[in-house]
């Protein structure tokens, strides 16, 4: 009728092990997984649980974890579904003009600008830089003890001067609170400067700086 053979019959009625192998091997990996994912507060995901356990000596696959992960319903922590929609209404207005410009661009015709932390020894100082997208030369530079407004505000006025005050200026950065503070914005449309701003989580928008960030920690920092 169902079309088997009589040995397949037998074979699974009398011989085939109650608990195969791999039943054996999870009932070993659950208790390891579900130890490490609540020592991570619901924090380790699949992929991360499985370098722990391989550096532990046991060996398997980022699917068969979340398959375990699933079958004992340990959920990853997940943000705040109002999170995004804060997000969105904070920043929705900020314009990205410079991505919307023609590849040819000319000196003093857009500059960039970003603020990264250098570590030193226990203490953090912050990097504030104005670049020339055309050129990708750092125009001028300040070091300080604090992330405050007044001190980009500062570096655009002497940056401004020392490139002998240009016209038609446009001014890209990320949307931090220097950048979106009253002080700023009033500062650059005092100097007829019009403001651009990378998307929200976006730092491929201001790749030169992140870029030049980068290179200057690997290379000359750290």
């Amino acid at each position: 009728m169902l079309g088997l053979h009589r040995s397949t019959y037998y074979h699974n009625k009398f011989r085939k092990p109650k608990v195969t192998k791999i039943d054996g091997e999870d009932d070993v990996y659950k208790p390891i997984i579900k130890e490490i994912f609540q020592e991570s507060k619901g924090r380790f995901g699949s992929r991360k649980i499985r370098k722990i356990m391989i550096k532990d000596g046991f060996i398997i696959s980022e699917r068969r974890i979340t398959r375990l992960m699933k079958e004992m319903e340990l959920v990853v922590n997940q943000k705040s579904k109002d999170y995004n929609y804060a997000h969105k209404r904070k920043y929705f207005s900020k314009p990205n003009i410079i991505s919307k410009l023609d590849s040819d661009t000319t000196t003093n015709m857009i500059w960039i600008s970003d603020i990264t932390y250098i570590k030193v020894n226990s203490k953090h100082y912050y990097l504030h830089v104005i670049i020339d997208i055309y050129s990708r030369f750092i125009i001028d530079y300040t070091l300080s003890k604090n992330m405050e407004a007044i001190n980009i505000v500062t570096l655009f006025k002497r940056s401004y001067i020392k490139r002998n005050k240009p016209k038609n200026l446009i001014f890209h950065s990320d949307q931090g609170a220097q950048y979106t503070s009253s002080i700023f914005k009033n500062c650059l449309v005092e100097h007829n400067v019009t403001q651009s701003y990378s998307k929200t989580g976006c730092p491929y928008d201001n790749a030169i700086c992140e870029s030049t960030f980068a290179s200057l920690k690997k290379e000359e920092i750290y």
